[in-house]
């Protein structure tokens, strides 16, 4: 009787280690890190927030995980720059928000985004087609 109880606990925790290790087996292929590292709120264009964030994020197995540095309007990603390992460049830096304009730079290049509101016509999600037609067709 203790023989097979000796039998049943080891095989229990030999089925328990071989799931646990498949499962880090399979986090490590395709397993999704991410981790918000900073965030900054710079004045609103056309009334809504522009928010620049680094994180860092990758998927399987993370050995020398690149800062990604985002700039989001109205929850709506406007520029997103994965840093090359070990230079930090593209990095969205010097961010500025002037009246309905966004300026910054990445440190390889300068942007420059004007924002205007589309008409009410043409803002109706009901004209618009997810394609991008006109949905008539």
């Amino acid at each position: 009787m203790k023989r097979v109880v000796v039998y049943l606990v080891s095989g229990a925790f030999l089925i328990v280690l071989g799931f646990i290790a498949g499962r880090l087996v399979e986090h490590a292929k395709s397993g999704f890190y991410y981790k918000l590292h900073e965030t900054k709120e710079y004045g609103a264009a056309l009334g809504r927030p522009v928010q620049w964030k680094l994180s860092f994020e990758s998927v399987g197995a993370r050995l020398m995980t690149d800062a990604t540095t985002t700039i989001e309007f109205d929850n709506r990603v406007i520029y997103r720059a994965l840093a090359n390992w070990n230079e930090g460049v593209p990095y969205a830096a010097n961010v500025k928000v002037s009246g309905d304009s966004i300026n910054w730079d990445d440190r390889e290049y300068q942007y420059h985004l004007e924002i205007q509101k589309m008409k009410s016509e043409q803002a109706d999600p009901a004209n618009r087609h997810p394609s991008g037609t006109s949905g008539d067709s």
